[in-house]
């Protein structure tokens, strides 16, 4: 399996993960049909330019980072972002194995983002 078709299995599956955790939330119940409309490289570019800056973070789990910084530098007009900062909403409702399990997630995604990127040659302009 390609990192980009790996990457595809896994932001699908957290996407799924977020919906059942989060099910009022309209803007995540959205998240799975536009995963469905939009190609599945430029999701990974998005991904990878918005969210490797806070890769150290991300790696320490610092929950301070999280609810402090994370989306600061997100475009909310851009419908490839906004689940990050729906996470900021939602960050103290969650117990400790949802927060584990999200972190989880995006380490694993940072990843394999970075792998693909790498892989390709990819310039990314953050």
């Amino acid at each position: 399996m390609s990192y980009l078709d790996a990457f595809d299995v896994k932001i699908r599956d957290f996407t799924e993960y977020l919906q059942n955790i989060l099910p009022n939330d309209p803007v995540i119940s959205f998240a799975g049909m536009y995963l469905d409309m939009t190609e599945n490289r430029s999701v990974l570019l998005k991904f990878y330019k918005y969210v490797s800056v806070y890769k150290n973070e991300i790696k320490n789990k610092d929950e301070k980072f999280f609810m402090n910084n994370i989306g600061k530098n997100i475009d909310t007009n851009d419908n490839k972002n906004v689940i990050i900062e729906r996470l900021k909403i939602h960050w103290t409702k969650l117990n400790n194995n949802q927060k584990e399990n999200i972190w989880k997630y995006l380490k694993t995604l940072l990843i394999l983002s970075e792998k693909y990127i790498m892989k390709n040659n990819i310039n990314i302009t953050k």
